[in-house]
């Protein structure tokens, strides 16, 4: 008794003296933790939300023209493997090296867009990505070992280049084919003659080493979102 009258004087002492007390600054203190969770959690969502909505307004007429364009680069350049590889693995490796880099330039004038290939691991200096499509990049990688990448699976992403705001498309070129094996597997899979050709055209090749269903990189198209 004696206690709680002491601790009961003691608390208005400290009121009248313009100190908080114990109970108050603990709950002060819960208060606050509460208030700051609450904020960071509404900025989360708003975060997550913004990014959404962004995404939804991407026209109709420009995911279509992105769509269109990456399906005509990659139907063509197909074809174009598909021929050159009747002279040899060799031949078609020095086409992808050559007519690749001409013909993506090529559809992309054609549809009015700007388009080209980009890797994780490019032979090419001119593929090498950009970091905002290196982490759309590394986001497929995470679809594809989470067992749902199919073929239809793209990403999205509006960026802004010198004040303009552009759509930017990312389709992934996966190695569904054994072939591809024959200039992008693993040692095992690489004839020495192709080996000869791909170390003379790309010193210090990082475009080997792939397996069967593994994303040798994707199709990068962006087109203006207000022409």
């Amino acid at each position: 008794m004696n206690n709680y009258i002491h601790n009961r004087i003691k608390s208005r002492l400290n009121r009248r003296n313009g100190f908080p007390s114990p109970t108050g600054i603990a709950g002060s203190i819960l208060t606050l933790g509460a208030l700051t969770l609450s904020i960071f959690s509404m900025a989360i969502f708003s975060m997550a939300f913004t990014r959404q909505d962004r995404m939804n307004t991407i026209p109709t007429e420009v995911r279509a023209k992105s769509q269109k364009a990456a399906g005509t680069f990659m139907a063509t350049l197909k074809g174009v493997l598909v021929q050159s590889m009747a002279q040899g693995i060799p031949a078609a490796a020095a086409t992808c090296s050559d007519t690749a880099q001409t013909l993506t330039k090529t559809i992309a004038s054609a549809h009015g867009v700007e388009m080209r290939r980009i890797s994780l691991n490019a032979r090419n200096s001119q593929n090498i990505p950009t970091a905002q499509e290196k982490a759309l990049l590394l986001k497929l990688d995470s679809v594809r070992l989470a067992g749902r990448l199919t073929d239809s699976t793209v990403v999205w992403e509006i960026i802004e280049r010198q004040g303009k705001q552009y759509a930017l498309h990312i389709k992934p070129i996966v190695l569904n084919n054994a072939l591809c094996l024959q200039c992008h597997g693993k040692d095992a899979d690489i004839a020495p003659e192709t080996r000869t050709v791909l170390d003379k055209r790309y010193p210090g090749d990082k475009a080997r080493g792939y397996s069967i269903g593994e994303i040798r990189g994707a199709v990068s198209v962006m087109t203006a979102l207000v022409p």
